[in-house]
């Protein structure tokens, strides 16, 4: 990238599906890595549910590291009305470093 990030991207399983993924930032500033996959489903007449589950860490250059879980998301009215998402759960961020 034109910032000097370097990301590589490979899908390691074709079923399930999962992607794994680094991100290297310029001058080592960080370090991103881990895994995912992405699971839909109907969840009624006229909405889909979906996720991204998976194993997702943040490395900075001092050693904190940080470990993120996403939320489960529902985007409503696929098929009529005005279309918006909601999210079911909490995402978190975990400061792995200092146990926060």
């Amino acid at each position: 990238m034109s910032t000097g990030e370097k990301l590589y991207v490979e899908q390691t399983s074709h079923i399930p599906a999962v992607t794994s993924f680094l991100l290297e930032g310029p001058n080592e500033a960080y370090t991103m890595y881990g895994y995912y996959t992405l699971k839909g489903w109907l969840n009624g007449p006229n909405s889909l549910a979906g996720s991204k589950e998976g194993n997702i860490t943040l490395k900075l250059k001092d050693g904190t590291t940080y470990k993120f879980e996403q939320p489960l998301m529902v985007i409503n009215n696929l098929i009529a009305g005005s279309q918006y998402q909601t999210y079911m759960n909490h995402g978190y961020i975990t400061d792995i470093t200092n146990n926060i």
